[in-house]
């Protein structure tokens, strides 16, 4: 494409064909092949930057953060102006300087660590936590006005999957065989995206982990953390109707699902999360169960951990398709 330009070179104007170039630009150790255009002078030849186009390393840091996940300028500039948060007052919560947060809403690229900070920060639940914990550097009127509409989004997140997920599982009341609680929706919600947030979890590991999370935790408070019921199956102990969650929750986006291949033909269900887990609906004892829980079972495959609960007295005393009671927490051998 010509244009007629000043050149710097010439020092008039001149005919001029606008060139475009895919350059390497290297990331953190990684290699990205970006468009670079220029106008070169028909007249001297000499090269001249085309000023209007985006700066080629600024395109090789989106493609990073694409790749890798991580939040776009853009995004972060939304989500502040989105509550009217100032860069001072955003930057407060997270921890580190304003001068910062601008420097990443200009196109600077984000450390690993302060790109965690900014995703937990955009979760409504995590920012009404960090706002309530901060609330000596805002106004009492935009204190209040934040706490209203985070409110009304944290409840707004649940209210499909709650819902219907609700409808779906047993609630029939609180007994031996909910662990003395009522269910409680978005603690399934978050233990699954917690138990799915590292590589994945295979969905037969993830109903055992899910299983050791409940009777430890019983085990630990006299209450189960999510009110699930239980039942004996052929792989060992499992939420009873728990496709259904695994459903919905794809269908939500919430979590996706990989395929996996075994050479006996075998096809599992890789669960994977999409988001962060919101962690603040679990209280102190819970975090420490589901953690150990994870840490306990990390190396485990489908099968291990299916010959492992095979041998809990939750098992081996109960037969196919019957409920399992809470009571059996007593003898869990995963301590």
């Amino acid at each position: 494409m010509k244009s007629t330009r000043v050149c710097p070179y010439c020092e008039g104007l001149t005919s001029q064909d606008l060139i475009f170039k895919e350059e390497a630009y290297k990331v953190r150790g990684e290699t990205f092949e970006v468009s670079h255009s220029f106008y070169v002078c028909s007249t001297c030849g000499g090269e001249i930057d085309n000023l209007e186009a985006p700066d080629p390393l600024d395109e090789a840091y989106k493609l990073y953060r694409d790749k890798k996940g991580f939040v776009q300028p853009q995004k972060l500039i939304d989500f502040r102006n989105k509550y009217e948060l100032t860069q001072k007052e955003l930057s407060h919560m997270l921890g580190f300087g304003a001068v910062t947060l601008s420097r990443y809403e200009n196109g600077a690229l984000q450390s690993d660590a302060h790109n965690v900070a900014l995703e937990m920060a955009m979760q409504p639940s995590s920012l009404l936590m960090l706002v309530k914990k901060n609330k000596g550097i805002f106004s009492t009127e935009k204190f209040e006005a934040l706490l209203e509409q985070l409110d009304r989004e944290c409840e707004s997140i649940y209210c499909s999957s709650s819902n219907e997920i609700y409808r779906q599982l047993d609630h029939s009341g609180i007994s031996e065989f909910s662990g003395y609680s009522k269910l409680q929706v978005n603690k399934i919600i978050e233990l699954i995206v917690f138990m799915c947030s590292l590589s994945g979890a295979l969905k037969t590991k993830l109903n055992k982990l899910m299983f050791y999370s409940d009777f430890i935790g019983f085990k630990k408070q006299t209450r189960s953390i999510t009110g699930l019921h239980y039942v004996h199956l052929p792989y060992g102990p499992v939420p009873n109707n728990f496709d259904f969650v695994y459903a919905q929750l794809l269908k939500e986006n919430i979590i996706s699902k990989d395929e996996v291949c075994y050479p006996n033909g075998y096809v599992g269900e890789n669960f994977i999360s999409n988001r962060e887990p919101d962690l603040s609906v679990f209280n102190e004892d819970e975090l420490e169960v589901i953690n150990f829980v994870r840490e306990k079972f990390k190396d485990f495959t489908s099968t291990d951990i299916t010959e492992y609960s095979h041998k809990e007295k939750a098992y081996l005393e109960t037969s196919n398709k019957e409920a399992i009671s809470y009571n059996y927490s007593k003898y869990i051998e995963a301590q």
